[in-house]
């Protein structure tokens, strides 16, 4: 019987055997993190930001192995979706779910589909629990791994911020900011009612939650340096999947929180997730 709060695991858009449990032990995507995958959220039976989820995870399979491989990920994609609504109990399709879907290749050199669906609790940004963030120099990675093969696999990306007190917000050696582990982070500057964000090309993700969250602020892409941080009253951390979160502490600097910008910000947020989701089983909402 399938509980209410059940999670959902499909292998190549079907619900995976013990048969396939060598494949998952043995496989570089889950030990070592050789995969391409995404996250999202499913939230009223709709995928939001839909397409720039597809388009990235598929810009990356190209990358990765090939234009040859495509037509068959696409297909693993759309026939696992649509499994969905038929593993999930009608109690339970109202709620918000996180949707991480991985690509990976076995040592036959064929490419498997994972998809995992768990229920997910969506915050009103007003009862978030604010967020402090600690700045800390972007390790040197590729100098890291040749010490530990292991590090930034699959498992250990996603334990990064578990019940971790100050959230690391990495910058570069010339003192850029960059963004945390799975966020990027906008600043406001109240005197000229702009939203500030940090990019330096080659160096971080531009994630999908500010890429498309945001539209309908004023926003400003521009480098900078940690030196200027003290002149931002207020800072967010963004991403598809949690949406926004104020940040109350910033390397031991405290940030006003004030509800109304909360507000706003959550309000764009949200518009612009409802208008780029794909529904992928009827509600009483949609």
């Amino acid at each position: 019987m399938i509980s209410e709060r059940q999670n959902i695991h499909l292998l190549d858009s079907r619900v995976p055997s013990l048969e396939d449990l060598e494949l998952f032990m043995s496989n570089s995507a889950f030990l070592w993190g050789k995969s391409v995958f995404t996250t999202a959220l499913v939230c009223e039976g709709g995928l939001s930001f839909y397409h720039d989820h597809f388009e990235r995870i598929m810009n990356s399979v190209q990358w990765l192995w090939g234009e040859k491989a495509l037509v068959t990920c696409e297909k693993l994609w759309l026939t696992s979706l649509d499994q969905l609504p038929k593993l999930l109990k009608s109690v339970t399709l109202q709620e918000s779910w996180r949707l991480r879907f991985t690509f990976f290749e076995d040592s036959a050199k064929v490419i498997h589909s994972l998809l995992s669906l768990h229920p997910f609790e969506s915050e009103n940004i007003l009862e978030m629990k604010p967020l402090s963030l600690e700045l800390k120099l972007m390790p040197a990675r590729y100098k890291e791994r040749i010490e530990n093969i292991k590090l930034g696999s699959y498992l250990d990306t996603f334990r990064v911020q578990e019940n971790m007190e100050n959230i690391p917000l990495f910058f570069n050696e010339e003192n850029l900011i960059l963004e945390t582990p799975t966020s990027n982070i906008i600043f406001y500057d109240g005197t000229q009612n702009i939203f500030n964000y940090p990019y330096e090309v080659g160096e971080m993700l531009l994630g999908i939650g500010l890429k498309r969250g945001m539209n309908g602020l004023r926003m400003e892409e521009r480098s900078l340096n940690r030196d200027e941080l003290s002149r931002f009253t207020h800072a967010f951390l963004i991403n598809s999947l949690r949406g926004v979160q104020p940040v109350v502490n910033l390397d031991g600097r405290t940030l006003e929180v004030n509800d109304e910008l909360c507000t706003r910000v959550s309000k764009v947020f949200n518009q612009n997730m409802k208008k780029t989701m794909r529904i992928l089983w009827p509600t009483e909402n949609n």
